[in-house]
């Protein structure tokens, strides 16, 4: 159908764009939009408890290699740390590390900052009906 390829393409080519502005933005501090969406989610839906791989390469819906090589270079920036769990040597534990909350204020200035150019032109209630739209798009998928 016409109109559902025409959604797709334009779902992606938004996401697209969206990434390339929010690395761009987020260059000059040296992080990408995947380590900020991975630092967001272990200081606010992890709450900065030591949080097992598996559960990022789940909720993000990631393979391994790609959750290893974004922890691997987060490491290597200092804001988190990657430990092999005492009482299974299979899992992999990642803990943040204090240079990572320094970072907050910055990710939280940039997050508005993007908010703002996506709800551009948006009144109030568009804005919600977007939101209600597109839960129901992810609700989709996870059935």
């Amino acid at each position: 159908m016409e109109i559902e390829s025409d959604i797709l393409f334009k779902s992606k080519l938004l996401e697209d764009h969206m990434i390339a502005h929010f690395n761009k933005q987020l260059k000059v501090n040296d992080m990408t939009a995947s380590q900020m969406r991975i630092l967001v989610f272990l200081m606010e839906i992890k709450k900065g408890t030591t949080t097992p791989q598996k559960e990022i390469q789940d909720y993000f819906g990631l393979k391994h290699p790609t959750v290893i090589g974004l922890l691997k270079r987060m490491e290597e920036k200092g804001l988190v740390t990657v430990t092999i769990d005492e009482k299974d040597k299979r899992q992999r534990n990642v803990n943040i590390m204090p240079k990572a909350f320094e970072q907050k204020e910055m990710m939280k200035k940039h997050k508005i900052c993007l908010e703002e150019k996506i709800y551009k032109g948006f009144d109030k209630d568009e804005i919600i009906e977007l939101g209600r739209l597109l839960d129901k798009l992810i609700i989709n998928f996870l059935e």
